[in-house]
């Protein structure tokens, strides 16, 4: 089956506004399945929780957010700035930062019950992989991304983790981009 992709500008005041860049073959409902949000911490990961918790409040599902630590071979990678003590280990920062991060946009929306009762979890390995095994895993219905749209010879090169998701994935995943 094809996946839908569609990208959404994160334009607050005016809801959504979707750009599709891919089509499907059929039409799936996930009412009530759960959606995984996966974040890297960025704004984009900002804008993207927050889509995907109205659509979450409007599915009647739970809400998932995850965070993949990366392969311990780019250690420290980008942990190495925020680490508090230099002998932390890599996994305690992360789940230190998705902890604020977290905790942070619970703070800015505090009237957002979906966010509110969200749970928020770190996973190892490759964020590909660990994003696709936590969507089955939860037998989401929906994967959310942030996206930041860049090109470039890496992304050429490797293609990003959203393209890949989305070419792997077995259920819609949904691209939101940051206002610039």
């Amino acid at each position: 089956m094809d996946n839908s992709v569609v990208e959404f500008s994160a334009d607050r005041a005016s809801g959504p506004n979707p750009a599709v860049l891919g089509f499907a073959s059929e039409r799936t409902s996930v009412t009530q399945r759960p959606v995984l949000v996966a974040i890297d911490l960025s704004e984009d990961s900002h804008e993207a929780v927050l889509w995907a918790c109205d659509y979450a409040r409007q599915a009647s599902a739970p809400l998932h957010i995850v965070h993949c630590l990366h392969d311990p071979a780019e250690a420290p990678g980008r942990y190495a700035h925020d680490r508090a003590d230099p002998l932390e280990r890599m996994a305690d920062t992360a789940q230190r930062l998705l902890s604020h991060f977290v905790d942070g946009l619970r703070q800015a929306y505090p009237g957002h019950e979906t966010l509110a009762v969200a749970s928020a979890r770190l996973v190892a390995g490759l964020p590909v992989r660990a994003i696709l095994d936590e969507a089955a895993a939860l037998d989401a219905g929906l994967i959310v991304l942030g996206s930041r749209g860049k090109n470039g010879l890496k992304r050429a090169l490797f293609g990003s983790v959203a393209q890949q998701v989305t070419q792997l994935s077995t259920v819609p995943v949904t691209l939101v981009k940051a206002q610039q």
